[in-house]
């Protein structure tokens, strides 16, 4: 009876209210606060579940991504020889994985080098040659490839060591001279590639041997062989040693000794002026030529000697200067030097003497008209006879040095011979030839048959020659100065 009444009851019961609750709302609830318990149960509950309670913290604090700058390294510093092939190296990370790195290598420091892809992580270059211990320095910058630049910047250092290189000698051209000349072996060309301080050592290797002295100076000279009657083959080598104890390849050079002719002094020529009382002798492979007048009609260019060896280009002039007013050997000497422009003195003796009379010994050089890079050398010795200066000239050009030296003993014979009798000197003597010189250059100016400057057409004198030309001279020198003035 009572669950009769009960049901009853339950049947009866209705809900007043306007709210009503379907079955998709009530899942929706029912989940959520389910969901809701478990994450207040297992944050404020420690347990086994701790990482899944400290995973729902995290994401209940997501802040958004930063970009992480990267961080650079460059390798130890590194020692190299100069000039070799140099690897710089270099490294970087970056915190964020995925970014790319591009680099930076900048040279901060020493001669300039060219890097090889200096964007690379590790660029190449060469050492450059230096000529002592060189310090180099680079700086490496990394990005990433969102801009991001790293903070420090670093700094390779890179020492490039000088070699020490083998200095190169230089003997010289190989040559040929004649017997008892005196030869020169000339090394001054040799060189060292580091600019270090080299010193020579001569050697004779081939042929008769030699008394060599100074054999560690640049040059060596000596005097060959004089009685041989075969030429003779010699050989030479030179090393030079830097001041490292660095020794270089030997040089070689050959040297030809050739027989001479004999030339003692009943076989030499004469030269001889009357008109300046003045004579000189000289070898038979020597020619003998009048002179001319110079540009300053007080300076009398008398004549000259020359060498008929194709390799031999110097040359003996015989001069007379008038002197414009009294003056003693010394006083000569000063004024002369004083009026030189390009000419530059390197010797001068006042205590000899020229045919057994006070002398002076001149020694200067000067440049060659036209090409101021070849420089002549001269020998002059003159002395004072009355109002005149009786001198010699010995001259050879620039680009036969050594020929200079080599033809000294012969001059010093030619000038040990040299006579003045200038006071006995009658100029009468000189009537014939420039009387002939005088009719010459006349019947030139009418047109004639005149046979100008080669009297030797009728004579061989060299006196006459001399006069002649002084009288054909003087007539055209006198229609010069009267076209000039207008006369």
């Amino acid at each position: 009876m009572i669950k009769k009444t009960f049901d009853t009851s339950c049947k009866d019961i209705q809900f007043k209210s306007s709210f009503r609750l379907d079955n998709s709302s009530f899942v929706i609830i029912f989940f959520s606060i389910l969901l809701l318990w478990t994450l207040f149960y297992y944050t404020n509950k420690p347990n086994d579940n701790y990482h899944l309670a400290h995973a729902f913290r995290s994401f209940r604090e997501i802040k958004p991504h930063v970009n992480n700058p990267p961080i650079t390294g460059a390798g130890p510093k590194q020692t190299v020889n100069e000039t070799v092939g140099v690897v710089l190296l270099g490294a970087a990370a970056d915190p964020d994985p995925n970014d790319k790195l591009s680099y930076l290598w900048k040279q901060i420091q020493g001669p300039t080098v060219v890097l090889k892809d200096s964007n690379a992580s590790n660029p190449t270059f060469t050492a450059p040659a230096v000529s002592s211990d060189t310090l180099l320095k680079f700086s490496l910058t990394v990005k990433d490839d969102k801009g991001a630049t790293s903070p420090n910047v670093s700094i390779l250092s890179i020492l490039v060591k000088q070699i020490n290189h083998k200095p190169v000698a230089n003997a010289g051209l190989n040559q040929s001279i004649n017997a008892g000349y005196v030869a020169t072996l000339d090394g001054s060309k040799s060189r060292d590639p580091d600019n270090d301080t080299i010193i020579y050592s001569w050697m004779q290797i081939g042929g008769p041997r030699l008394e060599l002295n100074d054999t560690n100076k640049p040059a060596i000279r000596f005097t060959t062989p004089k009685n041989i009657s075969a030429p003779l083959h010699l050989v030479f080598k030179l090393a030079v040693t830097d001041d490292k104890g660095l020794t270089s390849t030997p040089d070689i050079v050959n040297l030809t000794i050739i027989p001479s002719k004999p030339t003692e002094n009943a076989k030499w020529l004469t030269y001889e002026n009357t008109t300046y009382g003045m004579s000189i002798k000289y070898p038979p492979n020597w020619n003998a030529s009048s002179g001319y007048n110079m540009a300053n009609d007080t300076d009398i260019y008398i004549a000259y000697l020359y060498s008929l060896s194709n390799n031999d280009e110097g040359e003996v002039q015989l001069h007379v200067k008038t002197l414009n007013n009294t003056e003693n050997l010394s006083e000569y000497v000063s004024n002369e030097i004083s009026s030189y422009t390009d000419q530059k003195v390197i010797g001068l003796d006042t205590n000899v003497t020229l045919a057994g009379l006070p002398a002076y010994r001149l020694m200067y050089t000067h440049p060659q008209e036209g090409d101021p890079n070849i420089h002549w050398k001269h020998l002059q010795i003159g002395t004072i006879v009355k109002d005149k200066v009786y001198y010699i000239d010995y001259s050879n050009p620039g680009f036969f040095p050594s020929q200079f030296d080599l033809d000294l003993p012969t001059i010093q014979k030619m000038i040990s011979s040299f006579e003045i009798k200038a006071q006995s000197a009658n100029t009468s003597s000189c009537d014939s030839g420039y009387n002939e010189g005088v009719y010459r250059a006349k019947h030139d100016l009418q047109g004639l048959n005149g046979h100008g400057y080669d009297p030797s057409i009728r004579h061989g004198n060299l006196n006459f020659q001399f006069c002649y030309k002084r009288g054909y001279e003087s007539v055209w020198s006198n229609i010069s100065k009267q076209k000039s003035t207008g006369n």
